[in-house]
């Protein structure tokens, strides 16, 4: 349960995330980020909290090859190092045949990107996503709110999901990567 949302504006990845933590019908804020920065990427979790640690403090990530494009580097050798660390950290399983880890964004050389629970890679054309519960409302938000800077247009739009969604809760994480010159 939360709300994760991803915006990519003049060449600057934004994600901002809550803070909520649930169990049956309790929310109470968490004090780790589920947004967070790794060296030349920033991350966006939803869902385990064992997952978004993992990634955060134990991912090792094999060297980039030179003249590799971003999406094969992705494919071939980003995703596979998230599933091992996954695997070796017991959240990833295996279910009706089906290897599954945990869904999340990710900010990389000026691209958004959903990383899916079976490991896909995607990025979308109009250059916003959102995980969690409350991905709707924010995604429906980001919208409306296209007249407000892309850090404001991001906390804005966790507010608004906040408001509908029982499941996410502040305080507010935003992380941008990129060029540096946010508006």
């Amino acid at each position: 349960m939360t709300c994760i949302i991803g915006f990519v504006d003049k060449g600057n990845v934004y994600i901002g995330g809550d803070a909520a933590g649930c169990s049956d019908w309790e929310v109470r804020p968490i004090s780790e980020p589920k947004v967070f920065r790794r060296d030349d990427m920033i991350f966006g979790m939803a869902g385990s909290i064992r997952a978004a640690q993992l990634i955060h403090y134990k991912l090792s990530l094999a060297p980039r090859a030179e003249n590799i494009a971003d999406m094969e580097y992705l494919v071939e050798s980003f995703a596979e190092d998230v599933r091992a660390c996954l695997k070796a950290g017991g959240v990833a399983h295996v279910e009706n045949n089906v290897e599954e880890g945990n869904g999340f964004l990710l900010g990389y050389n000026g691209v958004l990107y959903f990383v899916d629970d079976d490991y896909q890679i995607t990025s979308f054309g109009d250059n916003m996503q959102a995980i969690g519960a409350g991905r709707q409302y924010a995604l429906g938000a980001m919208v409306g709110y296209a007249n407000l800077s892309p850090r404001e247009r991001i906390i804005a739009s966790l507010e608004a999901s906040a408001r509908f969604c029982a499941a996410v809760c502040p305080p507010w994480t935003v992380e941008v990567l990129g060029n540096g010159k946010e508006e």
